[in-house]
């Protein structure tokens, strides 16, 4: 097959419809603020603005703190907020609510479309992981030690070495060896957060997963069931025919009927039995769990938000029916446990709930849920942050014998009269009884009877009921990244924070990292020639590394929360930490912080120092732009210059990049939907302003940096894209990289390396764009082709290799005189694949239909 028109060519082209990380305001607000307390979350009923959410909530803490009441992000409660303002700050719509609606949710879509059809001008943007693949700690003085968190687990029915797991923001792996290694599944599936999965008892080879965060509070929604048919190598996507924007809990498949499953989510809980061809909605509300009486097809109990309920025949048309009547009314999320050993017993554990937010126990009922009895209160085993992680499961051999989960692990041996402590997270006090803490997932494989545990910090087993553990998350690359950092003394050194795992450090080419520090850290910076040392802020505090990470000083203790660092470029000694706390402020140290000075200025979302002018720093809060010509001793205003947007054309700074060779070349990043200004750049410091945003999609644009080149980079919320020098518009660099949020870009300039910072699956790199389109391209029999890729070429583009991936493939060839298939290249049905005559770096034109819509061609 030959193409030698003008024309783009579509060869079995599967319309699809690709779901964002859109909000649904309401959702967000109901599962965000769920841990607040209960004063402040009756302030917050019916704020759906985020300005008004944010202001509301740090007057109350400010409030508390007043009152002599010690706020610290250290608090799960002050934590889990901050997390919140710093991610959903992006997310917003001009009208200053979170973006929630179908019809913003379409536009993004035509906007992705449009960009795939724009795409790459080179074939070079060949992404590989980076790391982390494991984590070396010394266990003597290091605590929080993980890889990254795994949401959900499902064990293969007849061979006990094949387990599946599902992460928030990391999509879908499988071992086959017992966890030993992991392969993922598909890194370009809509949706990368796993909230259940399941593997038919009657074909092993079927498997499905239900995506959407419901544990994560409001970052990675759903986009329905998955299901393969050759145990995880394809998928195709199920559509639970939900309208608005939701999240999954768990997933259920009836003991006796592979094709019955029942999904719950915050929409409701869901229905098939046909294999997921078709789901109805059962039951409105939140729905936390749901479990079948084991060996039963008919015998169903399922927690909300306010009760547990029993149905005797599930065959009912609606399960809303009001004469059913509650077994447990009280609200909270609730975990449920039941038992081969025992199939009239459940077990059901409650979490704490507000105003006073005390745990409400443990209950058990012998007679298949007709009753139960609350049996143990005390202590809190579950801790303070429940609908974040929050887990039981019930041995498949002793009735008696469950495991209760929320900080850590709890065990009883006497059907919950009395509990005790499994698990730790400091690393320092047993390494074998060491489980990195928040679990969201325990289970026993009925195989084998171990019992696995997934956690914030990744995958563990326990092969003697709990009394010790081994840590099998090496190969699971799943780590959420919030920003990172590369220095020129070594270009294979990264550093980066990350959301439960604190700190971690590349040293050499390897995906094994060092791991220098627990909890939530964030900004990251190397001292300027001296690779050994380097600044972090972590949950609460800055701190300071030197000798690799083995010297450790705290240098400002402050609740500082997503605070940003710089390094003065010819003074080590001189730092900077802007504050990202409401009523922010820019300290300054010029002792290598032994001590700070401070100015009240709101400048956390964005900080960049200048290589080429060591006086120089730009700062941004999230509406204003600053410029420093003593490294933050004073800031002029420069986002009322001219050409600089409006405030009310974007929701919010996002970040600051500048040439590493001329410090007036500056750029700036904006997040929010259905705002007309994504990227503007300066070359004259500031003074004047011209909105480059062009085509990029409708989405947040989280990060960006500029290469020596004048080439400038931009992560967003799927994808990296790229603008040449001397380009007036933007191309996708995404070859080979995962559908994943972009959190931070960093280049190490000598090597010519781009490396990003992912939310959810660690660090990757490529080599920077080359500035020449090669002459042709050809594709051997042996390669493949799936996810996002494009390749162009001056001349011809010819290929006899193949495509796959179904929905999840998408991949452009364009080429100056022609492209050619040859005899044994295959285009797999349902992957997309095109193909077009053009000259280098013009991409595919975007066709419109007689209304002026993008159409698929």
């Amino acid at each position: 097959m030959e193409f030698k028109n003008n024309k783009s060519v579509k060869v079995q082209m599967l319309k699809m419809k690709r779901s964002l990380t859109i909000i649904t305001s309401v959702l967000i607000l109901m599962l965000a603020f769920n841990n607040l307390n209960a004063q402040l979350s009756e302030q917050l009923k019916g704020i759906t603005k985020f300005s008004e959410i944010q202001a509301i909530t740090e007057a109350y803490y400010a409030k508390l703190k007043k009152e002599g009441k010690e706020i610290h992000y250290s608090d799960p409660k002050y934590k889990h907020w901050k997390r919140w303002e710093y991610d959903m700050q992006l997310e917003q719509m001009p009208s200053g609510e979170l973006a929630k609606n179908k019809l913003a949710l379409l536009k993004a879509d035509k906007h992705i479309k449009k960009m795939d059809q724009s795409v790459d001008r080179n074939t070079l943007s060949n992404w590989t992981y980076a790391g982390p693949d494991g984590s070396v700690a010394d266990p003597t003085s290091t605590h929080f030690i993980g890889i990254g968190r795994v949401n959900r687990m499902a064990f293969h029915p007849t061979n006990e070495n094949i387990i599946y797991i599902g992460g928030p923001a990391g999509g879908l792996w499988k071992t086959i060896d017992g966890g030993n290694t992991w392969n993922v599944l598909d890194d370009y599936l809509p949706s990368l957060g796993i909230s259940g999965i399941v593997v038919s008892h009657e074909n092993p080879q079927v498997v499905y997963a239900l995506s959407g965060d419901g544990d994560g509070g409001g970052y990675f929604f759903s986009s329905g069931v998955f299901k393969s048919t050759n145990g995880g190598a394809t998928w195709i996507a199920q559509d639970l025919g939900i309208d608005t924007t939701y999240a999954g809990f768990t997933l259920e498949m009836d003991p006796n009927d592979a094709n019955h499953l029942l999904a719950a989510t915050t929409e409701g809980l869901y229905r098939t039995t046909d294999g997921g061809n078709n789901w109805t909605k059962k039951r409105n509300g939140k729905i936390y769990d749901v479990k079948f009486k084991p060996g039963s097809s008919d015998k169903v109990y399922i927690a909300t938000d306010f009760t547990i309920l029993k149905y005797n025949n599930i065959n009912t048309s609606y399960w809303d029916d009001p004469t059913i009547t509650p077994i447990i009314q009280l609200k909270g999320r609730k975990a449920l446990a039941v038992t081969p050993a025992d199939p009239s017993r459940v077990y059901a554990f409650i979490g704490p709930n507000l105003p006073n937010n005390t745990y409400q126990g443990f209950y058990i009922s012998q007679n298949e849920g007709e009753s139960f009895l609350r049996v143990h209160d005390s202590p809190n085993t579950p801790g303070g942050q429940t609908t974040y992680n929050f887990c039981a499961a019930a041995s498949p051999i002793n009735k008696n014998t469950v495991i209760t989960c929320g900080l850590n692990a709890w065990k009883t041996v006497n059907g919950g009269v009395h509990f005790s402590q499994i698990t730790h997270y400091r690393y320092t006090d047993s390494i074998s009884w060491y489980v990195h803490p928040d679990f969201h997932d325990i289970a026993f494989n009925p195989l084998n009877n171990k019992l696995y545990a997934a956690t914030d910090g990744g995958f563990y087993v326990s092969e003697n009921q709990g009394q010790t553990w081994s840590d099998l998350s090496a190969g699971l690359g799943l780590a959420q990244y919030y920003r990172i950092d590369v220095t020129p003394e070594d270009e294979h050194y990264v550093v980066g924070g990350l959301q439960d795992n604190g700190l971690k450090i590349r040293k050499s080419n390897s995906i094994l990292h060092d791991h220098i520090l627990g909890t939530d850290g964030f900004d990251v910076k190397f001292y300027n020639g001296d690779k050994s040392k380097y600044i972090v802020s972590t949950s609460g505090s800055t701190k300071r590394f030197a000798d690799d990470g083995n010297i450790e000083v705290n240098f400002l203790s402050l609740p500082l929360g997503f605070s940003k660092l710089a390094i003065k470029p010819d003074d080590n000694n001189t730092m900077v930490v802007a504050s990202s706390n409401f009523n922010g402020k820019l300290y300054k140290s010029t002792n290598e912080g032994v001590s700070f000075d401070s100015i009240n200025l709101l400048a956390g979302n964005a900080l960049e120092s200048c290589p080429s002018n060591n006086n120089r720093l730009y700062l941004a809060g999230p509406k204003k732009m600053y410029i420093s010509n003593d490294f933050g001793s004073s800031v002029e205003e420069i986002s009322s210059n001219p050409e600089f947007p409006a405030a009310s054309e974007f929701p919010s700074i996002s970040d600051i990049a500048v040439h590493p060779l001329n410090s007036n070349f500056v750029c700036a990043s904006f997040g929010g939907y259905e705002f007309p200004t994504g990227v503007v750049m300066s070359t004259n410091a500031g003074t004047t302003w011209t909105n480059i945003t062009g085509s990029l999609p409708d989405i947040p644009i989280r990060c960006i940096t500029v290469a020596v080149n004048g080439d400038i980079y931009v992560g967003a919320n799927i994808g990296i894209f790229l603008r040449k020098a001397g380009s007036t518009d933007w191309i996708p660099y995404r070859n080979g990289l995962p559908n994943v949020v972009i959190n931070d870009l960093a280049i190490e300039h000598g090597s010519g390396t781009l490396y990003a910072g992912t939310f959810g699956r660690g660090i990757w790199k490529a080599p920077i764009s080359p500035s020449a389109c090669l002459e042709s391209l050809t594709f051997s029999p042996s390669v493949t082709h799936s996810g996002f890729k494009y390749y162009e070429a001056q001349n011809n583009i010819t290929s006899s290799g193949q495509v796959f991936g179904e929905f999840t493939s998408n991949v452009f060839f364009q080429a100056g005189n022609s492209v050619t298939l040859l005899p044994g290249a295959h285009i797999k049905q349902g992957s997309n694949f095109k193909a077009l005559i053009g000259p280098c770096g013009t991409g595919i034109p975007d066709i419109k239909d007689k209304n002026g819509e993008s159409v698929d061609r």
